[in-house]
């Protein structure tokens, strides 16, 4: 159930490690067969991106990474693979679109609620 944490932690290696250094996220490293193609180094810290490449091709290398993530191929069950933040964003984007589910309950008890109170029911 807490897979994700791993997995977390295994993109922010990659993205530490090899895109912040202009490397290959090593999901993306081997050339066809060809062997390594820059792999980056063993660690990197960042304050300030721009020091170690254009925040252009950060975000550039960055939309590949997560590009080669998300098309993974997926166990039974999961739909889909979602990068840190992922799932939570279309979250957000459908309950906009949507509203916020809310448990029919609770609903009841909202109405009843507004009855007892005179407040209108709006919801």
């Amino acid at each position: 159930m807490g897979s994700y944490k791993g997995f977390g932690l295994a993109v922010l290696v990659d993205i530490l490690c090899s895109v912040l250094s202009g490397g290959r996220v090593g999901l993306l490293a081997v050339n066809g067969g060809r062997g390594v193609n820059n792999p980056g180094h063993s660690f990197f810290g960042a304050i300030s991106i721009n020091g170690f490449l254009p925040i252009d091709k950060f975000k550039r290398l960055m939309d590949e990474m997560t590009e080669a993530y998300e098309t993974l191929p997926t166990v039974p069950g999961v739909g889909k693979i979602y990068i840190a933040g992922g799932l939570e964003a279309k979250t957000a984007q459908d309950r906009k679109e949507n509203g916020i589910p809310l448990n029919p309950k609770i609903v009841h008890e909202l109405k009843e609620l507004s009855e007892e109170l005179g407040v209108e029911y709006n919801l």
